[in-house]
């Protein structure tokens, strides 16, 4: 998969996925994609290896229980691992826990970004 196959998926996700609001495309390998049950989506391009990177925000850090947030990301973390590629991590700002999936696309094809969008939705 290459970066203008994703691009051309992305072209065709919105009108084929009707529980989604909007794309848009911050530069030529980013997308934010909105649901209509207020999740959004950051969609990127990872060039080494060649993969999809999908995450979005599932929560918030509390300052007052950074310890136990951390200790209960690393047990989240375990149980994923088994589950998906997908890991929880905290944002470079600190204040945000993201949930975070790579995703190699075996054929790029629309059925298959659907498919792993949707998993990813699901988690």
């Amino acid at each position: 998969m290459h970066l203008s196959d994703l691009q051309y998926l992305m072209h065709q996700l919105g009108p084929s996925m009707p529980d989604i609001s909007a794309i848009v495309q911050e530069k030529d390998d980013c997308w934010h994609v909105a649901f209509d049950e207020a999740v959004s989506i950051q969609i990127d391009w990872l060039e080494h290896p060649p993969a999809m990177m999908a995450r979005c925000t599932v929560g918030r850090v509390d300052d007052e229980w950074c310890e136990q947030s951390y200790a209960r990301l690393l047990d989240a973390n375990r149980l994923l691992a088994s589950l998906a590629n997908t890991k929880l991590a905290i944002s470079p700002s600190g204040e945000r826990v993201e949930l975070i999936g790579e995703c190699k696309l075996a054929s790029p094809s629309l059925p298959e970004l659907q498919r792993e969008l949707s998993r990813f939705i699901q988690l």
